[in-house]
């Protein structure tokens, strides 16, 4: 697993990547403190621990290129976040903060090595709610994991945090190296402070109801569905980058269109860059949906939300697939037509 921000002494060091045997996880987000999770098994979170959480402050860890975007953050978190008070803070503002009045929420993961001989291991990239654990001492023991949502990180990231994990998290130097790019150079296409409101908003309701979900839980609302079939779904452009974990080529149709996808979606779309889709997020005020897709180096989910509360509307998972098809279009077209 990525472990969260490691104190030692009075300082918090770049966290260590880890390797776990399990099953492959389906849930784009968790609720549970299962490090790796499996199945449904999510790791249990007492009513107490829910309680003690929610007497926290939480700190939203940004990356270190997210300094200037800090009140954006914020804007967008206040909207769907009211489990705990929060403040928004850079890497570097850690160390300011190292008793236990505090939760995280930072960028972490989990590797999985298969235990059928010859398979690849599998990358997860998180960010991940979490809660330092200290000694009657005041010395750091580890950290409690309460949640987390899974990252899509762009071809070049994923391949240059795979690249440094080929030995399954035995080298610390590689680990080490993980995590910094984790927090400072990798690049996450649903990452932004508009991209992350409808993950938060399930982080946010799930904990507010003390619910645990699940690896292979779905956050469907089957009643939004029928609105896709009148209204505009948009697709913001990096789902049309293709990827190959074994050799790390990238190639990209950037001007995907519209019509190309008609007999899988007959439905109303619009191509979107990152970009846009973000800032939608960010400032528009009526109704629209939208689809995010999450790609690890094993499989993917798709997902569409309601733009302006964070509402998921649909959740789709895929093993052993990592690039987003025509066929993924025509699936969320069937569960519309159903509904």
């Amino acid at each position: 697993m990525f472990q969260p921000l490691l104190k030692t002494g009075r300082r918090f060091l770049l966290p260590a990547l880890l390797a776990s045997c399990a099953l492959p996880a389906a849930a784009q987000v968790q609720i549970g403190s299962a490090e790796t999770p499996a199945l449904n098994r999510t790791g249990k979170i007492s009513k107490e621990e829910f309680a003690d959480l929610k007497t926290t402050t939480t700190l939203f860890v940004l990356q270190t290129k997210d300094a200037g975007r800090e009140a954006a953050f914020e804007k967008v978190i206040a909207e769907v976040w009211k489990f705990t008070p929060f403040r928004v803070i850079l890497p570097s503002e850690m160390d300011r903060y190292t008793s236990d009045e505090y939760s995280f929420f930072s960028f972490g993961g989990f590797i999985r090595k298969s235990s059928q001989p010859g398979a690849a291991a599998s990358i997860h990239v998180s960010y991940d709610l979490w809660r330092p654990e200290f000694n009657k001492n005041g010395d750091w023991r580890g950290r409690q994991l309460f949640a987390r949502f899974l990252l899509s990180p762009d071809g070049k990231s994923m391949f240059d945090i795979m690249n440094k994990n080929w030995g399954y998290g035995s080298n610390k130097r590689a680990k080490n190296e993980s995590s910094e790019i984790l927090f400072t150079t990798a690049t996450f296409d649903n990452w932004g402070p508009g991209l992350i409101k409808g993950y938060l908003k399930i982080v946010n309701d799930r904990l507010e109801a003390q619910q645990l979900q699940g690896s292979y839980s779905r956050n469907d609302d089957p009643a939004l569905l029928p609105a896709l079939s009148r209204d505009t779904l948009f697709i913001p452009q990096y789902v049309n980058e293709k990827f190959s974990p074994f050799t790390g080529k990238r190639s990209t149709d950037e001007e995907a269109d519209e019509a190309d996808i008609a007999d899988a979606y007959p439905y109303p779309v619009k191509y979107v860059s990152g970009k846009e889709l973000d800032e939608m997020l960010q400032h528009r005020t009526q109704p629209f949906y939208y689809l995010m897709y999450i790609r690890s180096s094993t499989d993917k989910h798709v997902s569409v939300f309601e733009g302006t509360t964070g509402r998921p509307v649909y959740s789709a998972y895929t093993p052993v697939s990592y690039n987003f098809k025509e066929k993924d279009l025509a699936r969320l077209a069937k569960e519309i037509r159903k509904n």
